[in-house]
Order: C-alpha cells, then sequence, then structure tokens
C-alpha cells in the first residue's frame, strides 16, 4: 500500500508536471504569434508618410527633415524625439526651438520656432550674430555689418566656447550674470527702443560704457542700478537743453547726476 501511494504520488506530479509544460509552451507560442504580430503591424502601419512641418521660414523642409535625421518610410518611433529636436536647432541656428508630436500611425508634426540677431560681437576672433539670449546664429564679415541691421555691437568678458545654435557660454559664472542682467536692463530701456544704442562695452563689469547716436559714450560704472542709468541717459540725451551737434563723454556712473564733458575728438567708430 505504502508503494501503491508513493507511485499514485508520483503520477500526479508527473501529470502537474506536463500540465504546466503545455500551459509554459502554449503561452510561449502566444507570444512569440504576438510579438510577431505586433512587428508586423508595426513595420508595415507605424510608417512615416506625412511630415507637417510649421514655424520654417529661413529654411527649407528638406533642410529641417535632414537635420531631424529622419525621412518619409521610416518607423515612426525610429527615432528619438529630444534628440531630433536637439539636431534641429544646433544644425538649424536660426530655429530657436523645436517640438517634435508624432500622430499615430503615420504622421510627424515639427513645430518650429525662429530666433532673429539681437547683437553681434567678436568672439575669439570671429564676428558672430547673436541672439537675445546669446545664442550663436551665425558667423558673419564685420564689414558686411550697417546700422540698419538694427544690431547691438558688444564687447564681452572672456568666453570660453561658441557654437552655432548654442548659447555662448562665459569663462567666469558672475560674468555670465553681470552680462544678462544689464542686457535684460538695456533691452526694457527707451534708449533701446528708440535705437539709441550703438554698442555695449561689458569686458569690465566695473566700468561698464554704452555708445549712442554714434557720438556719445556713456560711462556707467558698475551694473547696479542699471535701470536709473539708463533713464537718467535717455532724459540727458532727449533734453532740450542738451546740445546733441556736439560728441561727449557723459558719466552716469553716480546714480541722479550726469556729468557732461564735451568732446570733438571723441572717435566712436562705425
Amino acid at each position: 500500500r505504502r508503494d501503491e501511494a508513493i507511485a499514485r504520488k508520483h503520477a500526479v506530479a508527473w501529470k502537474k508536471l506536463y500540465e504546466y509544460k503545455h500551459i509554459i509552451t502554449t503561452s510561449l507560442v502566444l507570444l512569440a504569434v504576438t510579438a510577431l504580430f505586433a512587428f508586423v503591424v508595426y513595420q508595415i502601419f507605424f510608417v512615416v508618410q506625412d511630415v507637417r512641418i510649421t514655424g520654417a521660414g529661413m529654411y527649407s523642409e528638406s533642410e529641417i527633415m535632414l537635420s531631424a535625421g529622419f525621412e518619409v518610410g521610416d518607423n515612426l518611433y525610429s527615432f528619438a524625439g529630444n534628440e531630433a529636436e536637439e539636431a534641429i536647432t544646433f544644425l538649424c541656428p536660426y530655429i530657436k526651438s523645436a517640438e517634435i508630436e508624432r500622430t499615430v500611425p503615420k504622421t510627424v508634426n515639427i513645430m518650429l520656432e525662429e530666433d532673429t540677431p539681437a547683437y553681434f560681437a567678436v568672439i575669439w576672433g570671429d564676428c558672430v550674430k547673436l541672439s537675445a539670449g546669446l545664442r550663436v546664429l551665425e558667423m558673419t564679415d564685420r564689414a558686411s555689418i550697417t546700422a540698419e541691421d538694427g544690431l547691438i555691437e558688444l564687447v564681452l568678458p572672456p568666453v570660453k566656447y561658441s557654437v552655432a545654435g548654442r548659447v555662448i557660454e562665459f569663462c567666469d559664472q558672475r560674468d555670465e550674470r553681470v552680462v544678462r542682467s544689464v542686457l535684460a536692463e538695456a533691452a526694457s530701456s527707451a534708449l533701446l527702443e528708440n535705437g539709441m544704442i550703438d554698442e555695449i562695452d561689458l569686458s569690465n563689469e566695473y566700468g561698464i560704457t554704452v555708445e549712442s547716436c554714434g557720438r556719445y559714450l556713456l560711462k556707467m560704472g558698475g551694473e547696479t542700478d542699471m535701470d536709473l542709468k539708463l533713464r537718467m541717459a535717455y532724459k540727458t540725451l532727449t533734453n532740450d537743453q542738451f546740445d546733441d551737434l556736439l560728441p561727449a563723454r557723459i558719466d552716469l556712473s553716480e546714480v541722479g547726476r550726469a556729468a557732461i564733458l564735451p568732446d570733438a575728438s571723441l572717435d566712436l567708430g562705425d
């Protein structure tokens, strides 16, 4: 009887094992079939057939597609959206931002925001156009930039690197903070609004100067109270009693006081 019980126990165990094997085998076969079906569907149906690009003005659709790194006929999920967005802004510097959205099963939407030049500067011997956010837009010839372009020249503290399509990086973080602070104040000033700023020299944080109207050198001192100094500069230059025919050095480093020194020999260049 004991042998019989052991035999029955073994028989039940083998039966359960067989059933488990059958379940596992069936599950694996179903999983393989499902995976194969999904792969076939992915290959056949999830294919880029329609690319819709909005916001592109300076670049053609073919340039945007080439920069993004995918093309019609590729799988819808064969590329990383964030990498494609980064590639577009890097290879097409005048594109400020790119956003890619997929619409199943076949459409890719590329929404672009273009940048515009606001400044130019000579960095490491190269003249570059910069956006308001200090992104490098392109290298250019200094002689080709005219007053009609409406660009303000920047004289900057040491720059670590400047790469097209990317924001310049300064050697010193403090320099960057000062530069951005002063430019933010200048951007909201009446001087800039009325096109009265030609150049901003930020190479010395305690001796910031602004060239205005081609004949005035405004000594601003440090960044402290820059908004007040810019307002004072505008009031001084637009005052009816101010002789706007004579080049002058104007010291605005002390808030509330404008010291004007006419200087006929002042040569601010083009």
